[in-house]
Formats: structure tokens, sequence, C-alpha cells
């Protein structure tokens, strides 16, 4: 089975491969004419209009089974947004197409910035989270301790030593638990 490449690491490896790719075709280009004089606009060129930005996408289309416009839009990602912005955001949540494109269209200090907001701002939202589920999970342990006691009393002590209990409790700072249990209604056929 293999693993999918998140829409940040897509963007990456792409854009290192149309790197690599360019030079090749350079290395090949000069190859064929040492005298190093290539024409721009020849057929697999690489000009600043984006014509070997064409013959990779095509070229890289055929070898990865992807549509050429899903290979352009992932090399643009990758040449608009800063490598260590998108090696920051890799793998977070923030690590969708849609984030990129955004990113795409900052400034590189831009970028940086809203990343570092945004990552921050995932790391409140998981302390708030994690501090939700572990006072819930406090809330029913207390609840299961609680339980536990008030059936403990009501079955070992004897209706006298269970009020007792109840009057001993406030005196030594558990004035809630004694409410709880005074309250707390035992199982029929218990002693109180």
């Amino acid at each position: 089975m293999r693993a999918e490449l998140s829409p940040a690491e897509e963007a990456s490896h792409l854009t290192e491969r149309k790197r690599v790719w360019q030079e090749i075709k350079k290395a090949e280009k000069e190859a064929a004419d040492p005298s190093g004089s290539t024409c721009a606009t020849s057929s697999g060129g690489t000009n600043s209009e984006g014509q070997g930005h064409t013959g990779f996408a095509t070229d890289t289309a055929e070898a990865t089974g992807k549509s050429k416009a899903s290979i352009n839009r992932a090399v643009a990602r990758g040449e608009n947004v800063a490598p260590e912005v998108l090696a920051n955001m890799t793998g977070t949540k923030l690590d969708t197409g849609t984030y990129l494109d955004t990113l795409g269209k900052l400034s590189e200090d831009q970028q940086r910035k809203k990343v570092d907001r945004d990552l921050e701002d995932l790391k409140e939202q998981k302390v708030v989270n994690d501090s939700d589920t572990t006072r819930a999970q406090q809330k029913a342990d207390t609840q299961t301790a609680f339980a536990d006691l008030a059936e403990i009393l009501t079955e070992d002590l004897s209706p006298q030593q269970y009020d007792r209990v109840l009057e001993l409790l406030p005196m030594v700072g558990a004035k809630s638990l004694a409410k709880k249990l005074s309250d707390w209604m035992p199982p029929s056929g218990t002693n109180k």
C-alpha cells in the first residue's frame, strides 16, 4: 500500500523534480550543441514563458498518471511558497491545497508570519481541546470514585457510623463530599 503525498509534500517534491528535469534537459541540449548556442524557443525549451514547465508537466503526468493541470498546480504552489514555509506546515492541519494557494499570493515574509501565527492558533486550540478532554475525564473519574466510596460506606457501616462519617467530613475539609453523600440515595437493602 502506497501513501499519497500531502499537498505541501507534493509541491515541494515536484518543484525539486522540475529543477532536476530542467538541468537534465539543459545538459542534453549542451551535449547536442557544444557551441552553446541554443534557441530558447525550440521544442522542449525552458524559456521564461514556461515552455519548459509545459514539457515538464507532460513528462511528469505521463510518469505519474496525474493530469498536467495537477502537476502544474503543484509546481506553482512549490514555486510560490517559500521552501522553509512549506517545510514548517507539512503534515499539519494547514497542509491543504487551498491554504497553499492563499500563501502563494503573499510575500515570503508574510507567508512565514501567517504560517507561524496559524500554527500557534492550532496549538492553542489543541491545548483547549486537550484540557476539555482532561476535565471531562477527571469529572468522570471523580463520579466513579464517589459512587465507589458511597457504596463502600453504605455497605460496611452501620447507620450510626454512616451518620458520624457525614458529621466528620465537613470538619476535615470535605464539605462538598459530605453534601454529596448525604444527598446520595444508596441502593435499596443497604444500611442507610
